[in-house]
């Protein structure tokens, strides 16, 4: 489902058209100069709440999911009552969940999305008012006419990836930010911060217990998979994916696991951590080769217009293969352990870290840890004092050092123009004040969720019977996370020391001690590979070169080094094909 409408001064007959051909039921105008629908673009069945005063009367509507409410597989309608707009805003703003949400009387609308950014809202102006939609695509469709591409927020992104702006690749519409709200009225449109992870961030707070940990998890994992009977899980055979499913098979579910393994790349070969999780937990478990799923294949829906460039648009092949072992198990619900290394803080040496040892225990377990750290990385003990002590006096300064150094450039490829992309100014608004008392750690932690979610959402499609949901990056686990010091969740030795704890009983024991990670660059390197003539094509002919901002000669270079087996600059290669494949799906 998707949520679409309009609010203006009056109504449009053009637009109440289009409403009526995109809409799955019919669209309600119960308030002058406004009206909305849900569109029926989506294969997934999802949950929809209407939004009703004591006198019946339709005063919004919420898509998608409420925790406190049934999850389902299968589409249901909740009523609502509310006596006034404010009263209805409030209820959704204090609910988690995956929700797009509108609010509305006589005399203004009011958009909200969850804290998290599964859902999303984009709008522009339009006329005297504004359209707006929970997916671009309806979006351009409601309006009537398509703006032109916005090059200054994709130069960007083919170096930093997608990022907490509310600027979108088309110029003139706006994307409303996980944790905001949008209100409007005949003489104004406000935005305004209703969540963000700086916000809720505590740098010295408590670890919970095991136990606590534990229960949180399990209840968030079974709000997501509602009333289904079997669920898929992506098992990846790292500790995540195999917390989701101890949960699920704890519940009694039915649970099929499926993996993805590269045959040629060594640290992505996790086939016999994910056997161990299967055998363990007693659940059926399909392998698929990265042959038949390689980035960069067409599928099908190759040409579906995304909502933003992302990397599940070149790797589509993946998500379609994921989607048919569902299909054929009747799963209805996709898991996945996507964010769980952003909750519970992952990466073992990761140098942000060492100031919350300095902030929460002193500069003598700081010592230490820079001496391990150093002994693990081969990073010399001077260079980590010296970012120590550089991390304390920006601190001093009132800036946030994770934050600062997004506009440096160091990830600068040689085939992008500098003259082209302008310097990027860090997004005040997202992080906000609360930035100034965090150490670099919690400050790292909570703006790396500011980009999750900032990418989490857009990511997603409708054309497949199954819905993927992310259980670790739930809110209540979210703030968990968030207000728990970082030198309780990591060390040296050691990353997700929180989570670890609280499963030592529950998994195999080298799945809950392991350290290592897969990681699949060289499984993109040899999709750029096998497809490098489509590869080629697509960087040659694409319109990033035509509009001077990137060189095609040095791009092309890129691309030949890559499907040779270097991988240097592999990211913001994957980047720049992702932007390619998202610009012509919109031309």
């Amino acid at each position: 489902m998707e949520l679409i409408g309009y609010w203006g001064v009056q109504d449009d007959p053009h637009i109440w058209e289009r409403l009526s051909l995109l809409s799955r039921y019919t669209p309600a105008a119960d308030i002058p100069g406004c009206a909305w629908a849900v569109s029926s673009s989506s294969g997934i069945s999802e949950g929809m709440y209407q939004i009703c005063d004591t006198q019946n009367t339709r005063l919004g509507v919420v898509i998608g999911w409420l925790a406190g409410y049934q999850v389902s597989s299968h589409t249901h309608t909740y009523q609502l009552r509310f006596t006034q707009v404010e009263a209805a805003t409030e209820f959704i703003d204090r609910t988690w969940g995956a929700y797009a949400a509108l609010t509305a009387d006589a005399q203004r609308l009011v958009l909200q999305v969850d804290h998290v950014g599964f859902r999303t809202f984009y709008w522009m102006p339009y006329q005297s008012g504004i359209v707006f939609a929970s997916r671009l695509a309806e979006l351009i469709e409601l309006a009537g006419h398509q703006p032109g591409f916005d090059w200054s927020y994709l130069g960007h992104y083919l170096i930093h990836g997608n990022l907490p702006t509310c600027a979108t690749g088309l110029t003139g519409v706006s994307r409303l930010l996980p944790g905001r709200s949008l209100e409007v009225t005949s003489y104004d449109r406000n935005e305004h911060m209703r969540w963000t992870p700086f916000s809720v961030a505590d740098a010295s707070g408590r670890p919970p217990s095991p136990q606590s940990l534990r229960h949180r998890v399990d209840a968030c994992v079974n709000t997501w998979a509602g009333d289904a009977e079997t669920v898929y899980v992506e098992l990846s055979g790292g500790l995540d994916s195999a917390v989701i499913a101890q949960s699920l098979v704890a519940s009694g579910r039915r649970v099929i696991g499926g993996h993805f393994h590269h045959s040629e790349s060594a640290l992505a070969d996790e086939r016999s951590y994910a056997r161990g999780i299967a055998r363990h937990l007693g659940i059926e478990l399909d392998v698929i080769d990265a042959s038949q799923a390689l980035p960069l294949t067409p599928v099908t829906s190759w040409r579906d217009r995304w909502d933003a460039p992302t990397a599940t648009c070149a790797w589509q092949s993946l998500t379609a293969a994921h989607q048919k072992i569902a299909e054929r198990h009747g799963c209805h619900v996709i898991m996945s352990g996507t964010g769980g290394d952003h909750v519970f803080v992952a990466r073992p040496g990761w140098p942000w870290y060492l100031h919350d040892y300095l902030h929460n225990s002193g500069i003598r377990d700081a010592s230490r840890q820079v001496v391990a750290v150093s002994w693990r990385t081969g990073i010399p003990m001077a260079r980590l004092m010296e970012h120590l002590a550089r991390w304390r006096l920006a601190r001093h300064r009132g800036s946030s050092a994770p934050i600062a150094s997004l506009s440096a450039g160091a990830d600068w490829p040689v085939w992008l123009s500098r003259e082209a992309v302008e310097p990027l100014t860090p997004p005040r608004e997202v992080y906000g004040v609360a930035r100034t008392a965090l150490p670099a750690g919690k400050a790292a932690q909570a703006f790396e969720l500011a980009l999750l979610s900032c990418a989490i959402g857009v990511g997603r499609t409708g054309h497949y019977a199954a819905r993927t949901a992310y259980p670790l990056v739930s809110q209540p686990l979210v703030e968990l996370g968030l207000r728990t010091r970082v030198d309780a969740m990591i060390d040296a030795y050691r990353d997700r020391k929180l989570l670890r704890a609280a499963m030592c009983d529950r998994l195999p024991d080298q799945v809950v001690r392991r350290c290592d990670k897969g990681e699949h660059t060289a499984t993109w390197q040899r999709g750029i590979r096998a497809n490098v003539a489509s590869v080629r094509e697509l960087v040659g002919d694409g319109l990033l070169g035509q509009q001077n901002i990137i060189d095609r000669r040095n791009a092309l270079d890129a691309v030949s080094t890559a499907a040779l087996g270097h991988t240097g600059e592999m990211w913001p290669l994957v980047n720049l094909l992702c932007a390619e494949l998202w610009l012509r799906s919109w031309s």
